[in-house]
């Protein structure tokens, strides 16, 4: 019996092996690309997520030496161990953090870039403070996530430079309030804390009236409030910054505010500030000179005695 040549009812629609891919592998051959099972006998999705885990190994806590049971470590101090334990959540998701907080009714205004420096108890740029009370544009910033790498971008009109400078009692009160304010805010254990500090502080300006020289109150400001940033602890003892105090308030040499982008006031061609001279400028960066328009003293025009004697004589 003859049987016509055509298609074999076993294959498929192509007339090749019934596996319809076209290809010519027997029945029972294992496809090395799909069908062959992982070595581990994981699926493909298992094993992408143990790659993904591979690449993104945490250390083995046991072998922080720092954190070693037979260290013998004082026992901290309350507030200090709750602080640490806010930090450390807040630090998690560091963007969710400060979302959640911008979002609260009751968020204290402060400039939207200092607020990852608060969350996380760093130091805090009170020239931005001050800028940011005084500013007409935004200093909102929008952060970006590519793989590891965040990348901050500023979308409102204000520099990262602040605009304006610290230079007295004054300036430094306005910027503290708010800086106080927005840590109590996150951290409201810190109250005593900050109210201490704060006498601390205006008993240093006090002990220098002169407006002229309370730029060493605000670097040594600085230097403290970088120090506890830089280092897990409370600053209530005061008497470990002994050094700080000699260099930043007794030491001579230290630098006034920007000094190197004024002109020094001891240049005789620079010109004499006649604000000074009437009594209004109070800035210990004046780009001018501050002596007396009469006869270049260190005084003003109204305190200047040759200049009544020389109208006697006229």
């Amino acid at each position: 019996m003859h049987v016509p040549f055509g298609p074999d009812p076993t294959c498929g629609e192509t007339g090749n092996a019934p596996n319809e891919r076209g290809d010519s592998r027997e029945h029972g051959e294992i496809d090395n690309e799909r069908d062959e099972p992982s070595v581990n006998g994981n699926t493909d999705e298992e094993q992408l997520t143990k790659d993904v885990n591979h690449r993104k190994r945490c250390p083995n806590e046991s072998l922080y030496a720092f954190n070693h049971p037979t260290n013998i470590r004082p026992p901290i101090d309350p507030k200090l161990e709750l602080t640490l334990k806010l930090k450390n959540n807040y630090a998690i998701d560091l963007k969710s953090s400060k979302q959640a907080v911008l979002g609260f009714p009751r968020c204290p205004l402060f400039p939207d870039s200092q607020w990852n420096d608060i969350l996380l108890d760093r130091y805090v740029d009170f020239d931005k403070i001050l800028s940011g009370y005084y500013a007409l544009e935004s200093d909102h910033r929008e952060t970006q996530t590519i793989g590891n790498l965040d990348i901050s971008i500023n979308t409102g009109g204000s520099s990262g430079k602040p605009a304006k400078e610290i230079r007295i009692y004054g300036e430094w009160m306005i910027a503290y309030a708010r800086y106080t304010r927005a840590i109590l805010f996150v951290y409201p254990h810190w109250l005593c804390k900050l109210e201490d500090y704060h006498k601390y502080m205006a008993g240093q300006f006090a002990a220098y009236p002169d407006v002229a020289d309370q730029y060493k109150i605000i670097n040594f400001d600085k230097a403290i409030r970088l120090h506890i940033g830089q280092s897990n602890d409370l600053f209530t003892n005061y008497a470990r910054f002994q050094d700080i105090i000699s260099y930043h308030l007794i030491n001579p040499k230290t630098s006034r505010p920007s000094e190197a982008k004024h002109p020094k006031l001891t240049n005789d061609e620079t010109p004499i500030c006649r604000q000074w001279n009437n009594g209004h400028c109070v800035s210990v960066t004046c780009g001018y000179r501050h002596k007396c328009h009469h006869c270049h003293g260190k005084h003003q025009v109204k305190d200047c005695t040759s200049r009544w004697q020389d109208s006697k004589k006229d």
